[in-house]
């Protein structure tokens, strides 16, 4: 997007095609060729000096996200001189391929403004959507500027005060939690969410209609001759552990390097992928129960 002439080399070129066209007298190539020379010379200065003290402050704002949703910082930008700014484009630095990606119709993570006025202050929020299970971070920002015509371009990178890290969970899926629970303990669920120890008896009370006949005392019955029902000690569970165990989600291949074969286990990625989204939407729904949960990730050879 740089001119060659945007540059002492191509200026020098002009000037000395504007001394020939002088010494042969052709006034129409001689004004032709001077305009061109501030042309560019105005491109090139302007290039140079558009990104001269410009102070940019990035705010982040909900940094963690699921795949698919969108993640949102916070741009104030000044600039601090008499020289406009045409256009000015603000890059992540962000690796690629990356858990981020540029909101749509972007070619990269980052914001765009026009028309920077001398002295102005700007505050922009810039969308960007999360795409992918992972944690990537951005502590460098890349700045480019330049002339209204895109005769030159100048870019500069800048430190962040403080990085960026992004973090995006694994997808969430449709998963119904209580399976987990009647698979973990043999007690019984009412509708309230609560379990049931059947071999604790907490009281009894008079029978009513629509009582369970399990629960009726057959032994007060029989003594007594008085219909009762047991109330059964109510317990709730608060507490899950889940054991991710990564050698059944990997395979061994053997990679050959010069003379030397070496065997390397990697990760069934798409399932392991699969497995991870189930585990976290259950975390998600058990924790909206009030459970617990907690992960434990082993090592393995």
């Amino acid at each position: 997007r740089k001119s060659n002439f945007s540059g002492i080399p191509g200026l020098a070129v002009l000037a000395v095609i504007f001394a020939a066209a002088a010494y042969f007298k052709l006034a129409a190539a001689e004004g032709i060729v001077l305009a061109l020379f501030f042309l560019f010379l105005i491109s090139w200065l302007w290039a140079r000096h558009a990104l001269d003290r410009i102070d940019l402050h990035i705010r982040g704002k909900d940094l963690k996200a699921f795949p698919g949703s969108s993640i949102y910082t916070d741009i104030q930008l000044q600039n601090r001189k008499l020289l406009p700014l045409l256009w000015l484009d603000v890059k992540f630095d962000v690796p690629f391929p990356s858990c981020v990606a540029p909101s749509e119709g972007r070619s990269s993570a980052g914001a765009s403004f026009a028309w920077v006025l001398p002295f102005q202050s700007i505050e922009h929020r810039q969308k960007i959507v999360s795409v992918r299970r992972g944690v990537c971070s951005c502590s460098t920002l890349t700045l480019s500027s330049g002339d209204g015509f895109g005769l030159s371009v100048s870019e500069k990178q800048r430190t962040l005060e403080a990085p960026l890290h992004f973090t995006v969970f694994p997808a969430l899926i449709e998963v119904d939690p209580a399976p987990v629970m009647r698979h973990m303990t043999e007690l019984e669920a009412d509708k309230k969410g609560l379990y049931t120890d059947n071999t604790l008896i907490q009281t009894t009370r008079a029978y009513s209609a629509g009582d369970s006949v399990k629960d009726i005392n057959w032994r007060m019955l029989a003594k007594e001759d008085r219909l009762l029902t047991n109330v059964r000690e109510k317990l709730s569970m608060r507490r899950v552990c889940f054991v991710l165990d990564l050698e059944s989600w990997s395979y061994s291949e053997e990679v050959t390097e010069g003379a030397q074969k070496t065997i390397v286990w990697r990760i069934e990625e798409y399932s392991f992928e699969k497995m991870l989204s189930a585990v976290a939407s259950l975390a998600v729904r058990l924790g909206e129960q009030g459970v617990l949960v907690s992960l434990v990730v082993p090592t393995y050879s």
